[in-house]
């Protein structure tokens, strides 16, 4: 019975871990077309209010507003200061360069979170796992191919990015056990939406169109999805 209940909660997680992944990869298509048209401050801008709303709206399924009470604001201030490094750095490559390109090396970020979690969580990741990483980095390099010129500056950010985004992850994990999945979802949001507004002017604004909005709430609902999952 223990061990039903073992696997139970195990599938549970891995369902709740690839409706995340799916909700990031959802995002990031809206994003490729969004960021076609708008700037980059704008995207983060309107996405962030969109999803702070949705939150809000599924607050009670996650235990309700209170439940955004914490006693760890060092490490949520930590949190959305890797979130605006994680959002502008990916989201200013994905601009930048094809979203392939954008994709493959933004899953570096798994890579990076086994092998810090080794680092700062003290799991136990394994010869298996550590040849992952290895040859992971080996293909990102052959990728990149150092010295070709290809190692360029949005692919930087996004490699940037991939590390906020691993050591949020890492961060995540560290404070599942005390804090709510509503207040892990919600701070990451502030700091960038922070960010925009101060980035913000009136030459970096367009309004939208009914298709732009529809891409707005899209990216906006995949975010909460990824947050959440």
């Amino acid at each position: 019975m223990i061990q039903k209940t073992h696997n139970d909660a195990i599938g549970r997680a891995a369902a709740w871990l690839m409706l995340g992944i799916a909700g990031g990869l959802f995002l990031d298509l809206c994003a490729k077309e969004i960021l076609r048209t708008f700037s980059l401050q704008q995207f983060v801008l309107v996405r962030s209010l969109i999803a702070i709303a949705l939150l809000l709206i599924i607050a009670p399924r996650f235990g309700g507003i209170r439940s955004l009470g914490t006693a760890n604001k060092a490490w949520h201030a930590l949190r959305t200061v890797l979130a605006i490094g994680a959002m502008f750095g990916f989201f200013y490559g994905l601009k930048m360069m094809p979203l392939v390109n954008a994709l493959t090396l933004g899953y570096t970020a798994p890579l990076m979170v086994t092998a810090l979690s080794a680092v700062f969580l003290g799991d136990h990741v394994g010869w298996r796992r550590w040849t992952a990483v290895v040859i992971g980095f080996v293909g990102v390099l052959i990728m990149l191919r150092p010295g070709s010129g290809e190692i360029t500056f949005p692919a930087i950010t996004v490699l940037i990015a991939a590390f906020c985004y691993a050591c949020q992850a890492i961060t995540a994990r560290k404070l599942g056990s005390t804090e709510s999945t509503l207040a892990l979802s919600f701070y990451v949001v502030i700091g960038p939406l922070m960010v925009s507004v101060g980035l913000l002017d009136r030459d970096s604004w367009i309004d939208p169109d009914t298709a732009g909005w529809a891409l707005f709430v899209g990216a906006g609902v995949c975010s909460v999805l990824a947050w959440i999952g």
